[in-house]
């Protein structure tokens, strides 16, 4: 660098980052929360994962088609259920609860024949309540209901290897139904879900996101989103981030459920891990790794991992699985890898779990492979079984229509209702074959958080086989209205009406029910009948209980004007504002009201309108809002423009055509007037950068490093004057060595200690390396944020202690020049390779430092004195051979070692070397080059040892008198001569040879 203040050569990185960051795209520049909000949405309390899940809330996989191929803690509903590995599923995160199952089939193993069981470990659920097929519990099951089990009890094709306090099992024709009719929930759900997002509903990601790279941070802390539904459209931007571990991370509201929408047409990755018998290797797939999640403004991240921590997955829980719901519509494969959330993938070929992950999984087909799947949640149904013996109980859920000619239908149900828990209350009677004689069945119930209506428990006995029982749900208060968050809601005179018919298995000791239905609007209209539906569960979903929303008449209003302005009286633009009311009555004003409408500033942009508030940008001129109701109103300032401090809050009341204020006092033309102040004089504070070696506390001089500040704009009192910002390095003042620019950024080069920067501003920042040292592989960006109080953060969640800054570089990998040297060694003469190997050894050596390095038979190099036996090498007739292909290039010296081989002797020796010569008799010394072969070519021959053994004579005689022929003496008589050799008599035969045999010379040899 020739000058500190040129600043020319840093414009072009500069713009390149510009250009580069979504959200510096465009002048003005807006935060990345800044973007255009649906003018309707969707209520949590409506959408969420209880609603797409329905059953399924109570297991962590439902998958038809579920493969176990490793460790598991999790509850399931499958049809079949394959068990591909030696471990067992444990239900180790839900705290005391009733850990729930549906098994509708047990397959054959392909890995392990014969091994088809569901095996369950070690838990911390009280009760296991089991559902299954009769084919899986077998004819032989003997088991009462509710009481434990012992480590080693199975039944029929359920196994447990741990005790278990309580288990519940029911035998059930109805399972595979029950599983079924989950995944259609399922499979409807994720084409409403689908088509939301590609509605109006949606929003667009990129206007709310900071994007480096693969690197995206979503801002959804805009209080518009609060206890809404975001719909986000994932494109190949957003997939890209998903493929890489904690690259997206999302701040906002805790209430807020956002759903992202996989179609078919977006992947991001190649299969390549472990699935079901490795049949999808190389295939197109959607991966979903790692996130972080902050509802406190970015202070702080949950990450998707889970642990026996309660902190940790209570929180995964409730951040990121009740509240993250991933619609995945892909027809191929999904792979899952330290993710969490709500999975919905109705169409997917195999849902692969590659990493420990957690939430809930629904699929046609699901492999537990590398990693464990983890069911987290603690609001399951817990309550259902005490004893176990004939529980049951109803569910539904509350939702809302315009027009009960329309209910029923996903697309025109009114969603943007925020209902609270308990709004609406639920009674259940008891009726007689007419519903009629209706008689209370304990309390009247409320709807939850999530809308869901969770009836009283039903309880039947062994007397109540085949016997039916007819039942009614009514709401509390019908033909009422409730003001809902601003929504006229009439309760409903609808009903749902059910008959119960029980059946009870002597030999189970268990119980199954056959279900019908009918479900009857306010106005009289049946909206959905089940007959005889079979169901041996603990929960049955009843559907949807509507009520309707009331049109309203439109009042008459004022028309007002929202004038943002600074001291000097000139309008300002990018001012967040936020305006409620409250009627004379204390309802809410409902900004939804057709009645109202809005005109925006100049270059403000749409507002964002709610039922109970409406958030609008100011611009260059006032906004207009028409037709405002009379009622006390409140106008906040959310997020004041750059450079001016926020306003106090503005309350003003709209009475008989008129603005007043809190004074009573008129509004001059109805304008309500908010004046921001000019931020005073921003305090400055210190970085340190340190650039280091990987994984050591030594600093690397010589990176080429630039600071660019970004989320400014020119003028703003938060903008970093970098013409002012110093540099030292130790005692080293390196000011005058930078590069700084105008534009926003600062260039310097590191050296042997840390560089302390002084004079940034409070705001967010981007650490470059612009060129790394020689031998060294450049880092990636690191963000970072100063706050008010001078506090250094870093985005990616690592954290800053000292207010330090450290960028890692790794040093590059030298790949050394290598060839190959072929050692082959042919033996002449009939000797045994288990002879040949015994005998013969060779030494590599090469030097390495002035250090003998000897060379291993895999071709790696050890400074113990080694050698390589034949045994090594790969024999082909009498020729054996040994390639070392990956030898550094350089110089070696291969030795032969020859022993003697029993019965043999060497009857010569001789070699040829490619590339090198013989030393002496025994060595060669050659020379390995690049990419080249080297050759050292052994010949031994070797002849059979005869060896001569020393001889004497032995002469035995035999006198015989008396009158015996020579043919009675040669019948009668026998010698027997026998030596020991080596520990072993042989026997003497006529010839003088030996035998190991037992035998005798007869006098006729004689």
């Amino acid at each position: 660098m020739t000058g500190r203040r040129l600043g020319k050569r840093i414009i072009s990185g500069a713009m390149a980052f510009i250009m580069a960051a979504s959200t510096l795209a465009v002048t003005p520049l807006k935060t990345y929360a800044d973007g255009k909000i649906p003018t309707e949405m969707d209520s949590a309390s409506l959408v969420n994962y209880d609603y797409v899940l329905g059953r399924a809330v109570d297991f962590g996989i439902t998958a038809p088609t579920f493969v176990q191929q490793g460790h598991m803690e999790t509850t399931f509903a499958t049809n079949n259920f394959l068990y591909e590995c030696g471990s067992n599923s444990d239900v180790d995160f839900l705290v005391g609860g009733t850990a729930q199952f549906l098994i509708g089939g047990v397959g054959e193993s392909k890995n392990n024949p014969g091994n088809n069981k569901a095996v369950f470990g070690s838990t911390t659920a009280d009760v296991f309540n089991i559902e299954a097929a009769p084919d899986v519990l077998g004819d032989s099951f003997s088991h009462v209901n509710g009481e434990g089990v012992v480590g080693g009890q199975e039944f029929g094709k359920i196994h447990f290897n741990t005790p278990v306090k309580s288990v519940v099992i029911n035998k059930s024709e109805a399972t595979q139904d029950n599983v079924n009719r989950i995944l259609a929930n399922a499979t409807d759900r994720s084409d409403e879900l689908s088509r939301r997002a590609a509605s109006d509903y949606a929003v667009d990601y990129r206007e709310f996101a900071k994007i480096d790279g693969n690197h995206i941070t979503l801002d959804f802390t805009n209080s518009a989103f609060d206890n809404k539904v975001i719909y986000v459209q994932v494109d190949d931007t957003l997939a890209s981030a998903l493929n890489e571990s904690a690259a997206l991370k999302i701040n906002k509201d805790p209430s807020s459920v956002i759903v992202f929408n996989i179609e078919d047409n977006i992947s991001n990755s190649t299969f390549y891990g472990t699935s079901s018998f490795n049949e999808y290797s190389g295939e197109k797939a959607v991966t979903i790794q790692k996130i972080g999640v902050s509802v406190d403004g970015g202070s702080s991240y949950t990450y998707t991992e889970t642990s026996k921590d309660d902190a940790r997955y209570f929180a995964v829980d409730e951040v990121i699985c009740q509240k993250i719901i991933w619609n995945i519509r892909t027809t191929g494969i999904v792979s899952l890898n330290i993710c969490a959330g709500t999975f919905i993938m109705p169409n997917c070929k195999d849902a692969v779990v590659t990493g420990s992950s957690a939430g809930w999984a629904v699929a046609p087909r699901v492999t537990v492979s590398a990693g464990e799947w983890h069911y987290i949640y603690q609001r399951g149904s817990k309550d259902t079984i005490n004893d176990g013996n004939g529980e049951i109980h109803f569910a539904a859920r509350k939702a809302f229509t315009t027009d009960y000619a329309k209910a029923g239908d996903s697309s025109a149900e009114v969603k943007s209702i925020e209902s609270s828990a308990d709004t609406y209350k639920f009674q259940m009677y008891k009726a007689d074959s007419s519903y009629g004689s209706l008689s209370a069945i304990g309390s009247p119930v409320g709807n939850q958080d999530t809308n869901k209506i969770h009836l009283p428990k039903l309880t039947y006995t062994p007397d109540d086989d085949g016997e039916t029982f007819y039942y009614v749900i009514k709401e509390e208060g019908a033909g009422s209205t409730v003001v809902d968050n601003g929504a006229t809601v009439e309760k409903s005179n609808g009903e749902i009406r059910m008959a119960v018919t029980v059946s009870y298995d002597e030999d189970f000791k268990s119980y199954t029910y056959t279900v019908s239905t009918k479900t009857i609007l306010g106005n009289g209209r049946v909206l959905k009948e089940n007959t005889a539906v079979g169901m041996s569960g603990v929960e049955f979903s009843l559907g949807a209980f509507y009520n309707k929303v009331m049109d309203e008449e439109a009042p008459e209003g004022t028309d007002v004007y929202i004038s943002k302005q600074d001291v000097a009286g000139k309008e300002l633009l990018g001012a967040t504002l936020n305006l409620k009311g409250k009627q004379a009555d204390g309802g809410t004003v409902n900004m939804m009201l057709s009645s109202i409408s809005v005109v925006p500033g100049e270059e403000a942009g749409e507002p964002n309108r709610t039922s109970y508030d409406l958030t609008f940008v100011s611009g260059k001129t006032p906004t207009l809002i028409k037709n405002l109701p009379d009622g006390v109103y409140t106008l906040t300032e959310t997020t004041a423009p750059f450079g001016y401090e926020q306003a106090e809050e503005i309350t003003f009341e709209i009475k008989d055509g008129k603005v007043l204020d809190t004074d009573n006092k008129n509004y001059p033309n109805n304008t309500v007037v908010m004046v921001d102040e000019a931020k005073k004089d921003v305090a400055t504070y210190t970085v340190n950068i340190s650039k280091r070696i990987i994984n050591t506390t030594e600093e690397l001089p010589g990176a080429t490093l630039r600071i660019v500040q970004y989320g400014f704009e020119k003028g703003d009192a938060n903008e970093t004057d970098f013409s002012k910002v110093t540099l030292t390095q130790g005692s080293k003042d390196i000011t005058s060595t930078a590069d700084a620019c105008d534009c926003g950024s600062i260039e310097f080069v590191s050296g042997t200690e840390e560089t302390l920067v002084q004079g940034l501003k409070p705001g967010n920042y981007v650490l470059y390396e612009i060129t790394e040292p020689d031998g060294y592989v450049k880092a990636e960006n690191i963000g970072f944020s100063i706050d008010e109080n001078g506090n250094v953060t870093r985005e990616d969640g690592i954290g800053v202690s000292g207010n330090t800054i450290i960028m890692e570089d790794a040093p590059k990998t030298v790949v050394p020049d290598t060839g190959k040297l072929v050692i082959t060694k042919t033996i002449e003469g009939d000797v045994t390779k288990e002879e040949a190997d015994g005998a013969l050894q060779f030494t590599i050596t090469t030097e390495v430092n002035g250090t003998t390095n000897y060379v291993k038979a895999n071709g790696s190099l050890t400074t113990e004195e080694t050698s390589i036996s034949l045994s090594a090498f790969k024999k082909d007739g009498g020729k054996y051979t040994l390639t070392l292909d990956q030898l550094e290039t350089g110089s070696y010296s291969v030795t032969e070692t020859i022993t003697d081989i029993n019965g043999y002797k060497l009857a010569g020796v001789s070699y040829t070397v490619d590339n090198g010569n013989a030393a002496d008799g025994k060595t060669a010394s050659v020379r390995v080059a690049k990419d080249a072969t080297t050759t050292v070519a052994y010949t031994d021959k070797y002849e059979k040892e005869v060896v001569v053994p020393d001889t004497g004579k032995l002469v035995i005689t035999k006198t015989i008198e008396g009158d015996v022929t020579k043919d009675e003496a040669e019948g009668a008589l026998q010698f027997t001569i026998t030596t020991e050799v080596n520990d072993t008599t042989n026997y003497v035969k006529a010839d003088g040879s030996l035998t190991t045999e037992k035998t005798s010379i007869g006098l006729d040899k004689f």
